[in-house]
C-alpha cells in the first residue's frame, strides 16, 4: 500500500512541473495579444500548490483503493457467508427448470410417497410405495391430482403435497364392489336338511357359481351365467341366479300308505246289556263295525274278544253266555243278558248268527281263544256232562263273558247228538 501511495504521489508532482513549463510557451504565442495583468507567483508558492495536489490527488486515490478494498471484502464475506449457510440447511431455492426432493411422506399403514417439486414448471411427481415396494406413481401439474391403488385414493398438490385415504379391507367385505373380471365370495348359504351352498360370484361376466354339499360333503355344483340355472340332486331341485342368490326346492315327501280298511271311530259303550263287555262302534266303508271287548280270565286286562260286522240296511246279531248284541244300521247299538241252564251243566255255548259253530282264533296276540265272526250265546241243546259218553267233548274259550258278567270260568260241555 505505501508503495502505490509513492507512486502516485511521484506521478503527481511530475504532472505538475509539465504544467508549469507549458506556461512561457502559451505566452509566447499570445505576445500579440494584449496582456492580462497577472500577479506574480513566487517558485516556492508554485511548488507548494504542486505538492498540495499531488498529495490531494494521492489522498483520493487511496481513499478509492480502500472503498474497493471494502468492497471486495464483502463481497468475500457474502460468498463465505452463502457457503456456510448452504452447508448448514441445504433447502436452497430450486433451480429455474430442475427438480427439487421434498423427501418422503409417511401416508399410514405402511404407505409411503416419495415427492420432487419443479417449482418454476408448477409441477410435482410422487412414487407411492407399500412397505418399501414401489406400487405407483402421481403428477400434479398446475393442480391436484389422484390415483387410486388397491383401493386407497392417493392425492398430490403441485406444491408437492401428497395425501391418502385409505380403507379397511376387513370392514364391509360383503359390501365392497367386485373386482372387474374376478370373482367375489358370497360365502355359504344354509339351504336346510343339511344341504349348503357355497357361492361366488363375477359381477362384471354376469356369472355365478355354486359347490353344493350334503352335512359337508359334496354333491354336485351349479353355474349361472345371465339367466338363473336349476339342476336336480337326489330328488331336490336347486335353484342359482346370475347374482349369487341361490334356493333349494325339497323333493316331496311320498305319501303315507293308507290302511285298506280305514274306520273311524263313532261311539263307545261299557258293559253292554250287562253283559259285561264293552262295545266300540266304528263307521267304515260299507257300514259300521263294533269290537267287543272283555277282561281276559287269566290276566284281567281287557282284549277283543270278536268284532260285529254291519253292511247294507240289515243289522248284525251276536250272542255269548245268554248276552245278545245287535249293532243297527245307523250304527247304534243294544244288548241284553238272560241266563238259562240246564241240567247241571252250565250255558255256555257260542254260536255265531247264522247258527254254526265258530273256530276259535287268537286276537292281539294272545293266546287266549276267541271265536270269529259274531257272538251268539245260549247254544240250544246242551245238557249236562253226564247224559252222553260218547259226545266228543269241545274245549271253548268258556268265561269269555261269563268271567265279566256271570262269573263262569272255563266250561266243558257235551253237545247234544241230533238223529
Amino acid at each position: 500500500m505505501r508503495a502505490t501511495r509513492r507512486t502516485f504521489r511521484t506521478a503527481a508532482i511530475a504532472t505538475g512541473a509539465i504544467a508549469a513549463l507549458a506556461v512561457p510557451t502559451t505566452a509566447a504565442f499570445a505576445a500579440d495579444a494584449p496582456s492580462t495583468p497577472q500577479g506574480q507567483v513566487a517558485q516556492d508558492d508554485q511548488q507548494g500548490t504542486q505538492d498540495q495536489t499531488g498529495k490531494d490527488e494521492n489522498q483520493k486515490q487511496d481513499e478509492n483503493n480502500q472503498d474497493k478494498s471494502k468492497d471486495d471484502q464483502n463481497q468475500t464475506d457474502k460468498d463465505q457467508t452463502d457457503k456456510d449457510q448452504t452447508g448448514k440447511d441445504k433447502e436452497q431455492p430450486p433451480v429455474p427448470g430442475g427438480w427439487e426432493s421434498k423427501g418422503t411422506t409417511d401416508l399410514g399403514k405402511g404407505w409411503t410417497a416419495s415427492v420432487e417439486v419443479n417449482a418454476s414448471a408448477r409441477t410435482a411427481k410422487a412414487t407411492i410405495s407399500l412397505n418399501g415396494a414401489a406400487k405407483g406413481s402421481l403428477t400434479a401439474y398446475e393442480k391436484s391430482a389422484s390415483t387410486t391403488i388397491d383401493g386407497n385414493t392417493f392425492t398430490l398438490t403441485p406444491d408437492g403435497t401428497a395425501t391418502a385415504k385409505l380403507t379397511d379391507k376387513n370392514k364391509d367385505k360383503d359390501k365392497k364392489d367386485p373386482v372387474v373380471g374376478g370373482w367375489e365370495s358370497k360365502g355359504t348359504t344354509n339351504l336346510g336338511k343339511g344341504w349348503t351352498a357355497k357361492v361366488d360370484v363375477n359381477a362384471s361376466a354376469r356369472t355365478a357359481k355354486a359347490a353344493i354339499s350334503l352335512n359337508g360333503k359334496p354333491k354336485g355344483s351349479l353355474t349361472a351365467y345371465a339367466t338363473s340355472a336349476t339342476t336336480r340332486i337326489d330328488g331336490n331341485i336347486f335353484t342359482l341366479t346370475p347374482s349369487g342368490t341361490v334356493t333349494m326346492k325339497a323333493k316331496p315327501t311320498p305319501p303315507k300308505p293308507r290302511p285298506d280298511h280305514k274306520r273311524v271311530f263313532v261311539r263307545e259303550y261299557k258293559n253292554l246289556g250287562g253283559s259285561g263287555f264293552d262295545a266300540k262302534v266304528y263307521k267304515v266303508k260299507n257300514g259300521y263295525e263294533a269290537d267287543m271287548i272283555a277282561k281276559l280270565p287269566d290276566t284281567g286286562k281287557k282284549s277283543v274278544w270278536d268284532t260285529l260286522k254291519q253292511t247294507g240296511n240289515k243289522p248284525a246279531y251276536g250272542q255269548h253266555n245268554g248276552a245278545h248284541f245287535v249293532l243297527n244300521p245307523d250304527g247304534t247299538m243294544k244288548g241284553w243278558t238272560e241266563g238259562k241252564t240246564k241240567g247241571n251243566g252250565n250255558n255256555t255255548g257260542h254260536r255265531t248268527n247264522n247258527g254254526t259253530k265258530p273256530q276259535p282264533h287268537p286276537r292281539n296276540d294272545s293266546q287266549q281263544v276267541v271265536p270269529k265272526g259274531g257272538v251268539k250265546a245260549g247254544a240250544d241243546g246242551v245238557q249236562s256232562e253226564s247224559s252222553s259218553d260218547d259226545a266228543p267233548l269241545i274245549a271253548a274259550g268258556g268265561g269269555m263273558a261269563a268271567a265279566g258278567a256271570a262269573g263262569l270260568g272255563f266250561a266243558l260241555y257235551r253237545r247234544k247228538q241230533n238223529g
